[in-house]
């Protein structure tokens, strides 16, 4: 069976690239996943009727899984190392929240012999670490080692007229305002998923997925503190250093993971 697993939140990003991929696949995972810093999960299966109503009911598998534990071990694994070799990066909850989510998702597709994963990564947010495409390159070398092919159909989507992170802040280099093409919100109108082209930031678009507001401390570490005085090229590379330190790690822990699954650190952190 031709089988690939999404992570799904149930927003516009990622229920366009479950639309995207649909076709070409006769079973799709559609994985949400939940931590002790989310509210309403359960909004993540708002669109899935419509896409089985679309492709088929037998296609999806919806399921939940919890990345408390594992995000933890994300988040302080050689801590004061990373403090002293990165300083401040420390703080990218952002990153590392979704970066935990990777790894869970890494293990769920060997675990079930599945060699194909996607998400809904969208290049207008790269100040989030993992829809960096410097970070998700490697990334995909992570998942490339256990060969596994991870992709991001909707990488080159824009986002609407003025909601992208740049311009509400006003960052230097945004004086003109974004680019206009295609968005996920206009992929998922076309399948009648929506029923208007672009719903980002409306109360229609926080209904379809989980409430977070983790991103508080990212956004003032990257936003108001970090891009402002070093620049955004700066920031982009020293993000990836950090990251790619963040998947060696645990390349090698997944390693150790499929060695004795029993007794590694992962198993002890992957709720099941």
């Amino acid at each position: 069976m031709n089988e690939i697993v999404i992570q799904y939140s149930g927003g516009t990003d990622s229920t366009a690239a479950t639309v995207l991929v649909a076709e070409k696949y006769d079973r799709i995972h559609l994985i949400t996943y939940k931590h002790s810093g989310l509210a309403k999960v359960e909004n993540s299966a708002r669109n899935i009727e419509k896409l089985k109503e679309l492709f088929g009911k037998d296609k999806f598998l919806h399921v939940v899984m919890d990345t408390d534990k594992i995000y933890k071990m994300v988040s302080y694994s050689e801590y004061l190392k990373n403090i002293r070799d990165h300083g401040l990066f420390v703080l990218s909850s952002c990153g590392l929240c979704h970066f935990s989510m990777h790894i869970r998702t890494l293990i769920y597709c060997l675990d079930n012999s599945i060699t194909e994963t996607a998400d809904g990564a969208n290049k207008n947010s790269d100040h989030f670490p993992t829809q960096m495409e410097p970070v998700i390159m490697e990334v995909r070398k992570m998942y490339k080692h256990f060969g596994i092919n991870y992709s991001n159909p909707v990488f080159d989507c824009v986002f609407p007229k003025d909601l992208d992170w740049k311009h509400k802040f006003k960052l230097p280099g945004t004086e003109e305002p974004p680019p206009e093409g295609m968005t996920t919100g206009k992929i998922c109108a076309g399948k009648g998923i929506l029923e208007k082209d672009n719903i980002k930031g409306t109360p229609t678009d926080r209904k379809m997925q989980p409430r977070c507001f983790g991103f508080t401390l990212h956004n003032l570490f990257s936003l108001k503190y970090y891009i402002p005085r070093y620049g955004f090229e700066e920031y982009i590379a020293e993000t990836t250093n950090f990251y790619k330190h963040k998947v060696e790690y645990f390349t090698r822990e997944i390693e150790l993971y499929l060695e004795n699954r029993e007794k590694s650190k992962l198993s002890q952190v992957i709720d099941k």
